[in-house]
């Protein structure tokens, strides 16, 4: 009995040590598999298990200037081996080849390289001599290392590599034959500052359209190209200048003759490339015809690629354009009469013809202007039907004499020849506003067809950023260029771009208000066809869309997403449009050539 106790004893003291091993192992198992787990989570490369010669990848911070670092590859031979080994490597010199060592390390599925890191390669200045050799593994000898001095400097660079490559060796095969060096930069991105250029003081007069210029510098030599781009004080804030609206910028090589080139748009970016410190701009204000108060412009300067440092400190340039006493929109103009010469008979309606009703006496057609006319007794500068009184100017302001045709004549009263449009061919003759010699306001005149800037089938979208003008509802902004055919822009940037045209001579073009619009209407009768349909007095007003609406500055009372216009045709009518859609509304830009108080 007591033998027998004792054998179960033993098989089961037996038994418990074979469990106790067992869960020790399946232990160590599962603590393998965390630290691998934990080591692919840090990065750390999970080791090849392929036997033969491998090369670790290194990275090194520069250091600072003239400071000698030492990177080391460690080569391992994997196992030991009995005699000797040897393997020669060399140095790369090509991005080529740094990115087949990153393939070759993203195959074997290592992540001791940064894959997606943007590299540049090292240059004679950022390490000592590359020079290849051999390398020589005694009997049981795994590891041997390749030493490379890393010469540091002062300048802001992206990170840069080079890579060692093993080859031709006499033993044991290859499993990894490229490691990669990477020199970490450690030095400071340089400060962005704007500064000005000009002398002088720095309060603009809106009239005179000046020009600034301003340069954007970087605070010391970069060793990367430093992407910028401008962005503006907020168009919303009153006080703030419009960009495009109130100001432009142009690049270096601005050109006063020519405003169309060397634009700098709202969303352009541009670099600072190596080896410069700076770039030169200019502010171009434009006189935009209004009457405002002191407006601050704003350009603030941003970073694209973080390769450079910008703050509000020291990143912006403020200037001012002065309070701008140009012609107050809503002051007293005297009042063209209507063209209206018929009488209504006792049902309200236009009597064909000009005799006057005995029984309804004082009409329009006895009063004003238009009966002054019909007198003879009414002066005129210019001509034009009825009361109106009309004269053609050119580019440059001047007096241009037609004839009933709208045609341009030369000093002897012949007619000028013409392009296929019906326009002079000579810019002396060539007509491009009408002054309104009543009124005092000029009206630009219109292109005939699509192409162009001052094209009559240009259509544009309603936009004004000031909130104390814009009744609530801004609007959209829509295309920068507006010579674009097919792409829209908007009133604000078309009343900017004819400014700096000095279209007539003249700047302050704006958006005519409705009570503007009206001042050319022509509510008398309008037979025949075609241009002869139109509400106002063709021989000048040529090259027209027959019906299309033209924009006006004034919100709609009844929603302030709409906008008024006025329609020339048959007899002159008013409509609403909605601002953020072009809906085949042009715009006819107006300049006041006349300061007239209300007192």
């Amino acid at each position: 009995m007591d033998r027998v106790s004792d054998v179960l004893i033993r098989k089961l003291a037996a038994s418990k040590v074979t469990s106790f091993m067992v869960i020790c192992r399946i232990f160590f198992m599962v603590l393998y598999c965390v630290m691998l787990l934990a080591c692919a989570e840090k990065g750390d490369p999970p080791p090849i298990e392929a036997q033969g010669l491998q090369i670790d990848s290194v990275t090194i911070s520069e250091g600072s200037a003239g400071e000698v670092k030492q990177a080391s590859f460690t080569v391992r031979l994997i196992p030991a081996q009995d005699g000797v080994v040897t393997v020669d490597y060399e140095f790369i010199s090509s991005m080529d080849q740094v990115e087949q060592i990153i393939s070759e390390h993203k195959e074997k599925g290592l992540a001791d390289i940064n894959q997606d890191k943007v590299v540049s390669l090292v240059s004679d200045s950022d390490v000592a001599a590359l020079v290849g050799g051999t390398l020589t593994f005694s009997s049981q000898e795994t590891e041997k290392t390749i030493v490379v001095d890393v010469i540091g400097d002062a300048l802001y660079e992206m990170d840069e590599s080079f890579g060692v490559k093993l080859f031709n060796s006499s033993g044991p095969a290859i499993v990894l034959s490229g490691g990669l060096g990477t020199i970490a930069n450690d030095d400071t991105a340089p400060q962005a500052t704007i500064v000005l250029l000009d002398d002088g003081i720095n309060i603009l007069d809106e009239s005179e359209q000046p020009a600034r210029r301003f340069a954007v510098k970087l605070s010391e030599e970069s060793g990367v190209d430093t992407s910028l781009k401008f962005a503006y004080g907020s168009s919303n804030t009153v006080g703030i200048a419009t960009f495009r609206g109130d100001f432009m910028i142009f690049n270096h090589q601005y050109d006063a003759a020519d405003l169309s080139k060397n634009r700098i748009s709202a969303s352009a970016e541009f670099s600072i490339d190596v080896g410069e410190l700076e770039k030169e701009f200019v502010v171009r204000v434009i006189d935009d015809g209004r009457k405002e108060n002191e407006e601050i412009i704003q350009v603030i300067l941003v970073s694209i690629n973080e390769h450079a440092v910008v703050g509000r400190d020291y990143s912006d340039v403020v200037m001012k354009i002065a309070s701008n006493d140009q012609i107050d929109i809503t002051a007293f103009r005297p009042l063209s009469d209507t063209g209206a010469n018929g009488y209504a008979d006792d049902s309200g309606r236009l009597v064909v013809g000009n005799e006057p009703v005995a029984e309804f006496p004082m009409q329009d057609a006895d009063l004003g202007r238009d009966a002054d006319n019909r007198k003879g007794i009414l002066q005129k500068a210019g001509g034009g039907k009825s009361g109106f009184d009309f004269t053609a100017l050119n580019m440059a302001g001047n007096e241009v004499k037609v004839n009933q045709e709208g045609h341009p004549l030369d000093m002897a009263g012949n007619v000028v020849e013409l392009d296929k449009d019906g326009n002079a061919l000579d810019p002396v003759y060539k007509v491009r506003c009408v002054r309104d010699n009543w009124t005092q306001l000029v009206w630009e005149i219109k292109k005939r067809g699509n192409e162009g800037l001052q094209a009559a089938g240009k259509f544009f979208y309603w936009y004004e950023p000031d909130s104390t003008m814009n009744g609530g509802e801004i609007g959209k902004r829509g295309n920068e260029d507006c010579t674009l055919i097919n792409e829209e822009c908007n009133i604000l940037y078309y009343t900017a771009e004819i400014n700096m045209l000095n279209l007539c001579g003249m700047t302050g073009w704006r958006v005519p208000t409705l009570e503007d619009l009206r001042s050319i209407a022509d509510y008398g009768p309008h037979d025949g066809p075609g241009m002869a349909k139109l509400a106002y007095d063709t021989r000048f007003f040529r090259n027209e869309i027959i019906g299309q609406p033209i924009w006006s500055s004034i919100t709609s009372a009844n929603d302030p997403k709409q906008a008024l216009t006025m329609r020339y045709l048959n007899q002159p009518s008013l409509g609403e449009y909605k601002k953020s859609e072009p809906n085949k509304v042009t715009a006819r830009l107006v300049n006041d050539t006349l300061i007239t108080s209300a007192e």
